[in-house]
């Protein structure tokens, strides 16, 4: 039989078999638009939880001293730290204290940082309105603050509240401080982790934190790496040159926290591939139904197919023409099923907020699976019919 006459029987029994063929194709539309569904919905959640640690602003390295009596650090080591460890981009001195801060009536707890220059280079966080804390206020001990946006909507319904004043607590004694700065907010994503009971941020120079306290020195340094570096890399070069340069003042420890937000980035991950795998268990189920509506179908056309034998077609034409037929029905089920779990993913992404799309490697991907569940759900069925006896499929009442 020529191809041309395949393609046609094919089409012509795949429509002519209307009711199987559309449970069928029903069959592997759910199980394409499933799979689809929750690998767009899993590509949106990874996206979202991306975005959320990348607010943190925590990432990098940030080095500490450990088995000392107050684990107090010189803020003068990261000027030695940027000079001498290859791969460091950035420094920033800070310490933190709980405090609670007051904007207007606004009271509320608030996280305390005591940072020093370079803050949004180090911390990676995104300046909204005015400056940064520098040199200079760190020199004169200066009473400037900080915030972050949401802090600032919350009481002034609007984010630009540079050159007004934030009233900051700290050891049990309030003070007045300049906003300088607004940074757009690093709490969402915490206060969502830890049930909203984590306060504000507030920035002030730690040299006016210290002073306020009585303290001196810094608890840890942030270091910002280059991005052709390895922080497990500058992590350890750090720990040996402060160990080095001054041994005995105690153990210095570098703690990777962009490892540690990796891992939870590839902990995500794995769960969008488990879920997604998950998801594809439908389509195995719906490639078994195809099978048996199939062999079905073979049993009730034993007379045709026979007829087909005995007028010269080769049992390989006989394969063909089946596996044909199956490959067709799954392949309508799977652009089905990708119209359908397109638009599905996009309603979700709505609802909840969040942009879930599948792509279009993904589509091609389904579309792809579809054809090789036909593939594999019609072998059995076209073997099968390849082997009837054409005199046994004649006589069949």
């Amino acid at each position: 039989m020529k191809t041309r006459d395949i393609l046609l029987i094919s089409v012509k029994n795949t429509w002519r078999n209307g009711r199987k063929t559309l449970l069928s194709s029903i069959a592997v539309a759910i199980g394409v638009a499933s799979l689809l569904l929750i690998s767009a919905v899993g590509n949106g959640a990874y996206t979202a939880a991306e975005t959320e640690l990348g607010k943190l602003g925590i990432d990098g390295l940030s080095i500490r001293l450990e088995e000392t009596k107050d684990s107090v650090l010189d803020p003068d080591y990261t000027d030695f730290l940027e000079k001498n460890v290859a791969g460091v981009s950035s420094t920033m001195p800070f310490k933190l204290k709980y405090g609670s801060g007051r904007l207007l009536k606004n009271s509320s707890d608030a996280v305390i940082w005591g940072i020093g220059e370079h803050m949004i280079e180090t911390m990676g966080v995104r300046l909204l309105h005015g400056r940064e804390i520098t040199g200079s206020d760190i020199a004169s001990n200066a009473r400037v603050a900080i915030v972050d946006d949401k802090y600032a909507f919350s009481t002034y319904r609007r984010t630009n509240v540079v050159g007004k004043t934030v009233r900051i607590c700290l050891a049990d004694s309030w003070e007045n401080y300049e906003i300088i700065g607004v940074i757009a907010s690093q709490t969402e994503a915490l206060n969502a982790l830890a049930g909203g009971k984590i306060g504000t941020f507030l920035y002030i120079p730690y040299t006016t934190m210290n002073e306020n306290i009585d303290e001196y020195g810094v608890d840890q340094i942030a270091i910002r790496c280059r991005e052709d570096a390895d922080p497990g890399v500058v992590a350890s070069a750090s720990e040996q040159y402060l160990s080095r340069i001054h041994a005995g003042e105690g153990t210095f420890v570098a703690e990777n926290i962009t490892g540690y937000l990796e891992r939870v980035k590839g902990i995500v991950r794995l769960i969008k591939l488990l879920v997604t795998a998950i998801g594809g268990i439908s389509l195995i189920v719906a490639g078994v139904g195809v099978m048996n509506a199939m062999l079905a179908g073979i049993e009730e056309r034993r007379r045709e197919i026979g007829i087909y034998l005995a007028v010269g077609a080769i049992p390989g034409d006989i394969v063909r023409n089946v596996l044909l037929e199956a490959i067709l029905t799954c392949l309508l089920g799977g652009l089905s099923g990708c119209i359908l779990g397109v638009w599905g993913a996009a309603v979700i992404g709505n609802r909840i907020g969040v942009s879930c799309a599948a792509g279009a490697g993904e589509i091609a991907l389904a579309l792809c699976i579809s054809c090789l569940c036909g593939i594999v759900s019609g072998t059995v069925p076209a073997i099968k019919a390849a082997h009837l006896d054409p005199i046994n499929a004649l006589n069949r009442e």
